[in-house]
């Protein structure tokens, strides 16, 4: 049987030229030269080659690799970085991440909001401007603190009597220290300096409301020397609706629409709810007349004053001021 060329080992090449053939042969495959040198060695003896493996993939699983020399072969490379038969790895063309490709290639990624980048920070409300330490007529909570806690359109409760600056939260601790800056008499940098200038440390927190409109306010009431000061805010800011000193109500800026004036014999009632010599009580009632009103009952309150209770002298002496004022002549006699 004629011998496969590729067994016949030409000895007159020199070791080196030999190993590259074999390193050649190599690189096919080592299931190639496993092949070869089995039809080799078949040669040799005179025997026919093996019969082919019918397993499903062809892969020959019993042949033994052959031990390679793995050092440098005449200027060839290691080797262990030589290529290697193995195939291109079959990728999924559906499916491309290389380099920060998104992986559905069909549906682009979202791209990414910054977080609350439309909302910004919380930083509380802004103080509002200081109104002027003065009367305010019509003012909508009265003209004293009391007025206020009695007036029919205004309901005021009570919340909480805070002794310690930490119990009050952060915006009322920013109400306390706008309402004595604007009040200007004292300046203290923190909620707890501000407490150490009211009398016992305390803050009496209250609210109100209008039933009128149905606006609601905080009033943060305190004490200084027996004397009764505080701050009213719109409810939840910093915009002052009034301060209290010394219990009358200044710088009001929330109003109500004037009552109707008092009529001369209104007028008569009112004053005599007060005493003669009580001026804070008698003010507000001439207040609420007009000046034409309260001049007519002037002149009829002269006139009368002479008469005492004479109903005849009223009648003679006082009829036109009594008729001015009531729109009818005195009673008789």
């Amino acid at each position: 049987m004629a011998r496969d060329p590729r067994c016949v080992m030409d000895y007159s090449k020199t070791a080196g030229e030999r190993r590259g053939r074999i390193m050649r042969h190599a690189r096919r495959g080592w299931f190639l030269w496993v092949a070869m040198l089995a039809a080799c060695t078949g040669d040799e003896n005179g025997s026919s080659s093996p019969a082919p493996v019918t397993s499903p993939d062809g892969a020959v699983m019993d042949a033994a690799p052959p031990t390679l020399d793995t050092g440098a072969l005449d200027g060839e490379a290691p080797l262990d970085a030589l290529p290697t038969d193995r195939g291109a790895p079959v990728r999924d063309a559906a499916l491309v991440v290389d380099q920060g490709v998104p992986m559905d290639a069909a549906r682009p990624m979202d791209a990414a909001r910054p977080m609350d980048a439309a909302r910004p920070m919380d930083v509380g409300p802004a103080p509002g401007p200081c109104p002027p330490h003065e009367y305010v007529e019509h003012c909508a909570f009265g003209e004293t603190s009391r007025q206020a806690r009695e007036l029919d359109h205004l309901v005021v409760m009570e919340v909480m009597r805070v002794r310690r600056p930490i119990d009050l939260s952060p915006l009322q601790g920013a109400q306390l220290l706008h309402g004595f800056g604007c009040e200007g008499l004292f300046m203290p940098d923190t909620v707890e300096a501000a407490f150490e200038l009211v009398d016992e440390g305390e803050v009496r927190v209250l609210v109100m409301e209008r039933l009128d409109t149905g606006e609601r306010f905080d009033w943060l009431r305190v004490f200084m020397g027996d004397t009764e000061v505080g701050y009213i805010f719109q409810q939840g800011t910093l915009e002052l609706a009034a301060y209290v000193s010394d219990q009358d109500i200044v710088g009001c800026t929330e109003l109500r629409a004037p009552p109707e004036p008092l009529t001369c014999p209104e007028l008569h009632l009112c004053l005599q709810n007060c005493d003669g010599g009580d001026v804070d009580c008698r003010l507000p009632c001439i207040r609420a007349a007009t000046e034409e009103t309260v001049q007519i009952y002037i002149d009829l309150d002269e006139c009368a004053g002479e008469c005492g209770e004479d109903l005849e002298c009223l009648n003679r002496v006082c009829s036109e001021e009594w008729f001015a004022c009531y729109g009818e002549p005195p009673p008789q006699p």
